[in-house]
């Protein structure tokens, strides 16, 4: 495993491949903590660790300053039970390193870590404030990457900007008044007072600073910090949970499923990629274009590119159980095209999806129908097992529409996934053009929830953009440009192209099969009023015609819902505009002598666009859902 030491990031990729999203539990504590606290601090961080590492695998890691004390003391026991650490100084390393006591081991953890992070000046502004600022930056780095942000502190508010209480304040309170927000690269236009997005749970673990210092409860003792909702107050009204450090991840789970159990789902179904979906994960892999990265950054842009790619598998399986193989394109041959280049590239077996069965059900219904009529004109008693064979269609597709695809969350998940992976697209662009900033704090602010838990799975790849920007300080012109803006530009045209011919085409078949169910009926009518132009047609020929006459009106009427449900005219004119939006982004980013500033922000402009375009079809999509009506 080779190391690039001058920019402080490993060059192979620390997680497994296909990656998983990383669980990250930030650590924030005292640079002293007391000898005879020291070993039940230990113990209740060991069992802890253990507990998350056996619960989540490969994807725990621990963040940390490696600062003397409990910084320093986490890592210990992390490298002990194999959690990866990812590394993160506030302000230059070797100005950093002079400002700890204990720096061999600084460096020892410093090498090792799985990722290294220098966070960028948090300036202009006065000299002897740097250092607090850059702290202050640190702290809100902590509240806002950390899944589970773990303090060690001893219990006694301190003001001091930056310090151990500062950011415990802050994840309970919110981060509004950080200098960041006004003057980093990294939270530029991140901040805001009506923010109302979770910030994860905090586990406070008792750590005296002094021996014999006052304490209401024993060292290593861990509490559930919240903003008040019990009888016991903490300072400024938080409230606390007692805890054992086995029991944490049991009480986490509890309170906030929503946002760690999605997360697992999806790490579990990346770990079962094999065979088939490694194949369809190669051909992912191939969409995001990484070329001409730095090479000192192309590990953690590796690691943003499998983990973009994971995720888009996941959510082109689930998309297959859904839609089948016959997925929807810009004419009919490329659709019946489709299962084969498929086949080809993943051998993945053509499906037909669930709604090839929703929509075979009504005319297989009608005909079972049909028969029984028939038989009931002969015998009373007759028909009883197409009538049976009726109810068990109509039953049985509403069942497994129920039990199946609804209890699975199949169309759910879908678009969550494939959120996420347009999410991940922005984040990997922005770190190539050397912008720090991260997608979680830009995505979905408005739709937390039940979709908060994608902005929650983001924090972690967005330390890995970080690092990209951070070595490459200058942006990537042309692999930005034309792996990202021209390549999206195509993208929404294509989009935009496919969904008003889909539009026409549902509007024509719509009309066409009105007709032919008219068509057929004043056909039944001529047949029961004994008149016909054509030769006595046979009872099969007539069963046929009632057939298709009940289910010509239900095949238009699937076709206009599916365009209802799937607005496609919506889409088609927010698709438009987005393909004008990147198409500008190419002529700005793409003029002579255009500054690096420039296009940095051009950037971040198209990026923040593109989240919300995103998140706008995210939700608009949850409330049209396919199922049996």
């Amino acid at each position: 495993m080779s190391r690039d030491r001058s920019h402080g990031v490993l060059r192979s990729v620390s997680l497994r491949d296909p990656p998983q999203f990383p669980v990250i539990i930030g650590v924030t504590g005292h640079r002293r903590i007391a000898p005879d606290a020291e070993q039940p601090v230990r113990d209740a961080v060991r069992v802890l660790l253990r507990c998350w590492r056996h619960h989540f695998g490969p994807a725990l890691h621990v963040l940390t300053a490696l600062a003397d004390g409990a910084d320093q003391l986490v890592a210990d026991i992390a490298r002990d039970t194999g959690v990866p650490v990812i590394a993160v100084a506030p302000f230059e390393f070797g100005v950093y390193q002079r400002t700890i006591a204990n720096r061999n081991k600084l460096q020892e953890h410093w090498d090792s870590a799985a990722l290294r992070l220098t966070l960028p000046p948090v300036g202009p502004g006065e000299p002897d404030d740097d250092h607090v600022r850059q702290y202050e930056q640190l702290g809100v780095l902590l509240v806002r990457r950390s899944h589970l942000l773990l303090g060690l502190w001893d219990g006694v508010p301190d003001p001091v900007r930056g310090g151990t209480f500062d950011i415990l304040r802050m994840r309970l309170e919110g981060d509004h008044g950080a200098e960041a927000f006004r003057r980093g690269a990294m939270f530029l236009g991140a901040n805001s007072f009506l923010d109302e997005t979770n910030r994860g749970p905090l586990l406070h673990i008792l750590a005296p600073r002094d021996a014999g210092q006052p304490a209401a409860y024993p060292a290593g003792s861990c509490r559930l910090l919240a903003l008040s909702a019990g009888t016991e107050a903490e300072p400024s009204g938080w409230s606390r949970t007692p805890a054992a450090p086995a029991e944490v991840l049991t009480k986490v789970l509890a309170a906030h499923d929503e946002d760690f159990t999605p997360i697992d789902e999806l790490n579990r179904a990346i770990g079962r990629l094999h065979g088939s979906g490694d194949l369809l994960f190669d051909v992912q892999l191939g969409y995001l274009n990484i070329a001409g990265v730095p090479p000192a950054a192309a590990a953690p842009a590796r690691v943003l590119q499998r983990l973009q790619a994971g995720v888009d598998t996941a959510a082109r399986i689930v998309q297959f159980s859904l839609l089948g193989s016959f997925v929807p394109a810009r004419n009919a041959w490329r659709m019946l095209k489709a299962p084969w280049d498929i086949w080809r590239t993943t051998k993945l077996m053509p499906k037909l999806g669930a709604v090839f069965f929703f929509t075979a059900a009504l005319p297989l219904a009608v005909l079972f129908f049909e028969l029984f009529v028939e038989q009931q004109q002969d015998s009373p008693a007759g028909g009883l097992w197409y009538i049976l064979g009726y109810l068990l269609i109509f039953g049985g597709t509403t069942a497994w529409y129920r039990f199946h695809i609804r209890r699975l969350g199949l169309q759910e998940r879908f678009q969550d996934y494939r959120a996420l992976a347009e999410a991940l697209r922005v984040q990997l662009y922005w770190g190539l053009a050397a912008v720090p900033a991260s997608v979680s704090d830009h995505y979905l602010r408005k739709q937390s929830g039940e979709l908060g838990w994608i902005q929650f799975a983001l924090r972690g790849p967005s330390l890995w953009a970080a690092s990209v920007a951070e070595i490459s300080r200058t942006p990537a012109k042309h692999t930005v440009t034309s792996g990202w803006i021209e390549n999206q530009q195509r993208f929404f045209e294509d989009k935009a192209e496919l969904h008003k011919r889909a539009a026409e085409r549902g509007e024509f078949l719509t009309t066409i099969f009105v007709v032919l169910g008219v068509l057929g009926a004043v056909g039944l009518l001529t047949l029961c009023s004994g008149w016909s132009p054509w030769p006595t047609p046979s009872r099969d020929h007539r069963g046929l015609l009632i057939v298709l006459t009940a289910t010509l009106p239900g095949v238009a009427a699937f076709f206009s819902m599916s365009a209802e449900l799937r607005n496609y005219e919506p889409h088609e004119h927010a698709y438009a505009l987005m393909r004008r939006m990147f198409r500008r982004a190419a002529e700005v980013t793409g003029m002579p002598g255009v500054s690096d500033s420039v296009f940095q922000e051009v950037v971040r402009e198209i990026g923040r666009e593109a989240l919300a375009e995103n998140a706008e079809w995210l939700v608009e999509h949850r409330h049209h859902k396919i199922e049996p009506r």
